[in-house]
């Protein structure tokens, strides 16, 4: 077994551990270090990025492909009441809502008048949410349409300043087509 001891200008090799006591000819200075040496380390260095690269690689596509059969089926729409809704008709709407099958989840903001729903598109279309609380609750609900100039944005709600928005917008103009 052979070990090397590391220092500042040169490599202390030791040959037997058990009598660590190096002889004048285990010492090899920086100088000596061989080319082959260097070739070797520069390889195993290079095989060990690719080997990182390519775990990356694998990573990416287990992550990101489709699953099968997996359409997604949940979607998110956010209704509004022009008109406002008072926190007993909230009340009101987030029981009767609840009750209903196909719909993960619905939460109601009384002070800014809009419900967002989180709900099954194969059970659910928007605008029978719409209807149903329009009839049910005789109020004018109607389903919120975001302006084209916000379609084109990614996310309506980040900081366009932070680190993450930056590096989103760089990684996503790197790989479009």
């Amino acid at each position: 077994m052979v070990f090397f001891i590391v220092s500042e200008n040169f490599y202390l090799k030791i040959d037997n551990p058990l009598n660590p006591i190096p002889n004048s000819a285990s010492y090899i200075t920086t100088n000596q270090f061989s080319e082959s040496m260097w070739k070797k380390l520069i390889i195993g260095v290079i095989g060990i990025f690719a080997l990182l690269v390519l775990v990356l690689a694998v990573h990416i596509y287990q992550v990101s492909r489709p699953k099968e059969g997996g359409i997604p089926s949940i979607a998110l729409s956010r209704i509004d009441f022009p008109q406002g809704i008072d926190s007993l008709e909230a009340v009101s709407i987030q029981t009767h809502f609840s009750k209903l099958g196909g719909i993960k989840d619905f939460r109601i903001n009384a002070t800014s008048g809009h419900v967002v729903c989180l709900y099954d598109n194969k059970i659910w279309q928007a605008s029978d949410l719409v209807d149903k609380i329009n009839f049910n609750f005789s109020l004018s609900a109607e389903l919120y349409r975001p302006p084209a100039d916000m379609l084109t944005q990614s996310c309506p709600v980040i900081d366009k300043t932070s680190l993450t928005y930056k590096l989103g917008t760089f990684f996503q103009k790197s790989f479009e087509n």
